[in-house]
């Protein structure tokens, strides 16, 4: 679920992703599993509900439309999960259409906010797609769940890796494979036109694209068209995924990339980008036990720099806060949002303890004129008007 970037009312509008799983092969007319949807919610409740995309393909299985990230020009990325487990048909399966599909296994652009855009998806044999204002931006993910836009304008994501007894792996495009292969799960750099490792013989036909008939193993990245991941040995089923932006825990985490696992042991795995945000720096990379928040599909950073964890399997939402010193003195917690839309006109909201009535704020060097100021003096609103947040560090 993201907020719609381009609405700045009282109760702005958000963004989700709508899976139906275990449709058991309910096609289109084309033959494609269209049981995904992407949602527009709005109004003081949320009361009114929209459908942003329709038609959006699902796998039979548990594989669907998960990652959501809004860029500042408006452009909105959103992750399809894998119909296969390495691009092969599970043969126990050839019922229920899990065969790869046009946008199936990818990171996916939509231009919702373009005035031609058209979410109506619709599919004409052999299943090509037809959409306005769509398209396809990375490939090769086999099952991408949290996608994330960092402060320094990159994409990310973490992308669960294939299982045994699942289906093989895809080896070429005249339908070799080699057998099903346990592999760890990625954490992937997503730039437009990249592979990152998972087949998808329906799309490399339609763009005479050789490199997505293969499946690469994550040690033996030898493949010259293969996009290699830039940590693995975080362990299975690693999901949310958020950058800490908080002086919070006395500024240990900031900074950090934080990403979350779905396992009855909770535990999250802490890393360091290089400037560039191009690699992880090695001797940061850190497992954090966690006694609480079992089974976390996905994390969040709360405006006030606390970290959420969200629990599928036992529909539970823990809290990470911290043990906070006592201080005498204005202390800055946390700026809010990272990031804002190019031409200025943003909200930051800026919290901490111990604000003065009437302060003077500055963002990298610049003015932000006071707008409001919480009664708990723990809260100030300023309008930044820079003609880009991209730049500033908060």
């Amino acid at each position: 679920m993201v907020f719609d970037p381009m609405d700045f009312s009282e109760n702005p509008a958000v963004y989700f992703t709508l899976n139906v799983f275990f449709h058991a092969g309910t096609l289109s007319s084309s033959d494609e599993s269209v049981t995904g949807k992407i949602m527009k919610a709005s109004g003081a409740l949320l009361e009114t509900l929209t459908t942003a995309i329709n038609n959006l393909t699902v796998s039979n299985y548990d594989h669907g439309l998960n990652g959501l990230e809004f860029v500042d020009n408006g452009q909105l990325y959103f992750s399809v999960g894998s119909f296969t487990n390495g691009g092969r048909v599970d043969p126990r399966l050839t019922k229920l259409n899990n065969k790869e599909n046009f946008l199936s296994a990818s990171i996916n652009v939509a231009y919702v906010f373009h005035p031609d855009f058209d979410g109506s998806i619709k599919w004409s044999a052999p299943g090509n797609m037809i959409a306005k204002g769509i398209d396809v931006f990375g490939v090769g993910t086999r099952n991408a769940y949290g996608l994330m836009l960092l402060s320094n304008g990159k994409l990310y994501a973490t992308d669960n890796g294939p299982n045994t007894g699942f289906g093989s792996m895809a080896n070429g495009c005249k339908g070799e494979f080699i057998a099903s292969q346990k592999r760890d799960d990625k954490f992937l750099l997503i730039k437009q036109g990249r592979y990152y490792g998972h087949p998808n013989h329906k799309r490399a036909a339609f763009f005479n694209d050789t490199r997505q008939c293969i499946w690469v193993p994550l040690e033996t990245p030898s493949y010259s068209n293969y996009t290699a991941p830039l940590m693995i040995g975080m362990g299975s089923s690693r999901n949310g995924i958020i950058e800490f932006h908080s002086n919070h825990f006395e500024r240990q985490l900031r900074g950090y990339v934080i990403i979350g696992r779905y396992r009855s042991t909770p535990s999250l795995n802490l890393i360091i980008l290089n400037p560039d945000g191009t690699d992880v720096v090695p001797e940061s990379q850190t497992i954090l036990p966690m006694g609480i928040g079992a089974n976390s599909l996905d994390i969040t950073q709360a405006p006030n720099g606390f970290i959420a964890k969200i629990s599928y399997s036992s529909n539970e939402l823990a809290l990470l806060i911290p043990n906070k010193k006592a201080v005498n003195e204005t202390t800055v917690h946390t700026v809010f949002p990272k990031g804002g839309l190019n031409g200025g006109g943003n909200i930051l909201s800026i919290y901490g303890i111990n604000f003065v009535k009437s302060p003077t704020i500055e963002v990298g060097g610049r003015n932000c004129p006071f707008v409001t100021a919480v009664s708990t003096r723990k809260q100030i609103d300023c309008v930044f008007y820079v003609s880009s947040m991209n730049s500033v560090h908060f």
